[in-house]
């Protein structure tokens, strides 16, 4: 969502009045639509294996028996927080799982610098 957030504010919304410092070039239709298709299809890529990833993390949570704080109950959770063993569990889950969003945050600038090589280059030659 952060993602799609930033694409389209960079996109389709114009930067600041200050940032400005000449008037857009136009840009034919076709060339805009083009863009925009090839853009979708790469965070689309993107979305598809983060959800990949996002199984595989729920999988290895399961199969290693850590904690899910998220199906415990609330008075469980509070009264659990005190013994040894249910607390590093949760935090070795948590662990995982912040580990897994940031380096899935990290993934979005590698696939934006390969999608715009391959851009660049097929731009290249059809010019």
């Amino acid at each position: 969502a952060v993602s799609l957030f930033g694409l389209a504010s960079l996109l389709v919304f114009p930067a600041r009045r200050l940032d400005k410092l000449w008037p857009a070039t136009p840009v034919p239709i076709r060339t805009r639509v083009i863009r925009y298709f090839f853009w979708f299809v790469i965070f689309a890529l993107k979305y598809m294996l983060g959800l990949i990833v996002v199984q595989a993390v729920h999988d290895a949570t399961r199969k290693l028996d850590l904690v899910s704080v998220d199906r415990e109950d609330l008075k469980e959770v509070s009264g659990a927080w005190s013994a040894g063993s249910w607390a590093s569990g949760a935090i070795q889950a948590a662990l995982l799982w912040i580990s897994t969003f940031f380096l899935f945050l990290a993934d979005t600038q590698m696939w934006f610098v390969v999608a715009c090589t391959y851009l660049g280059v097929i731009t290249v030659f059809v010019q």
